[in-house]
């Protein structure tokens, strides 16, 4: 796979380097594609940089000067001048969650407000329509340094259950959405998450494409994805089964653990994967158990109060840990 951001061409972290010295012709043919007229960043242990490189079946095939790739060539291989453009590897993300890359077209856009005002302009919608917004983080984006009130969005959309995510351990949601003011924390976020209409089937592999092709843009061939659920799985399969992925994806499995951990092996067994699952395109890389907070955001339990509170030992103040 190959994606074009200028002045770079970067290549799909699936390609196989071969010597960057001389071509050299495989066995089973003539290259699908060559490369020339560049400055390809072989990577190698001298860091060679080269003018020209073939690929055959998504692997590099050959690496060298435009005479020698040129060589190899035949009537069926497509030919790329890339008129004096870098070539370098894919990048990967080895923490992702780059499905909320392909929202936007599905939910309000928060990213670029900058006050509490517009915010609350952004989250408006016809009455009776859910309005779900995400990709922000209030505190450190808006002027006012804080989340919006139940208050305040209700002063603006009274007849619309809103609820807006954050940064994925805050939620915020109004009175219609949650009958009661107030920021979600943690698990408190799924009450409020069932209640939102689900997307079609079409829809999540519409938004995964779109995702794809947002982080392509990037340079960004591979990823880890971080939280995986069984729905997910089936529709990246999906996707990978037709042929139309373009970013390798490592999965991490994040199941719902179930109060009788006998049952795990139920739990693995339903992760959403059917038969031939995994390949180059897309494979297991873990399961993900989430066991507690986050950090940096004031929700994980801690044995000592956080920097700047005297008693507030996890944001949502259940307990306080036992030595």
């Amino acid at each position: 796979m190959i994606r074009k951001a200028n002045p770079l061409v970067i290549l799909g972290f699936g390609l196989c380097l071969a010597s960057p010295t001389h071509a050299q012709q495989a066995d089973s043919g003539s290259p699908d594609l060559v490369l020339i007229n560049g400055k390809v960043l072989t990577m190698d242990d001298r860091s060679s940089v080269v003018e020209a490189l073939a690929v055959l079946d998504g692997k590099i095939l050959a690496t060298g000067s435009n005479a020698s790739v040129k060589s190899i060539i035949s009537t069926r291989t497509r030919v790329l001048d890339l008129a004096g453009k870098t070539v370098v590897p894919g990048l990967i993300d080895t923490h992702a969650h780059f499905k909320a890359a392909g929202l936007s077209e599905y939910v309000v856009s928060m990213s670029r407000a900058k006050t509490v005002v517009e915010a609350l302009d952004a989250a408006k919608k016809n009455p009776g329509e859910w309005i779900v917004g995400g990709a922000w983080h209030p505190p450190s984006q808006l002027a006012e340094k804080r989340y919006l009130t139940k208050q305040e969005i209700d002063g603006v959309a009274p007849n619309n259950p809103v609820y807006l995510r954050t940064v994925g351990h805050f939620s915020i949601a109004n009175g219609l959405a949650l009958q009661k003011a107030g920021v979600l924390v943690e698990t408190a976020i799924d009450r409020v998450e069932k209640a939102v209409p689900p997307w079609s089937e079409e829809d999540e592999v519409w938004q995964f494409k779109i995702a794809e092709g947002v982080l392509n843009s990037f340079g960004i061939t591979s990823v880890v994805e971080r939280a995986t659920e069984a729905r997910d799985i089936r529709t990246l399969q999906k996707i990978a089964v037709s042929g139309e992925a373009t970013l390798h994806a490592g999965l991490m499995f994040r199941p719902e653990p179930p109060a009788d951990m006998a049952a795990w092996e139920t739990v693995i067994s339903g992760n959403g994967a059917s038969s031939g699952f995994g390949d180059d395109w897309l494979k297991f890389a873990g399961i993900k158990i989430f066991y507690d907070g986050g950090m940096t955001l004031k929700t994980a339990l801690t044995r000592d109060v956080y920097p700047d509170s005297h008693d507030d030992y996890r944001a949502s103040r259940s307990r306080r840990p036992s030595d």
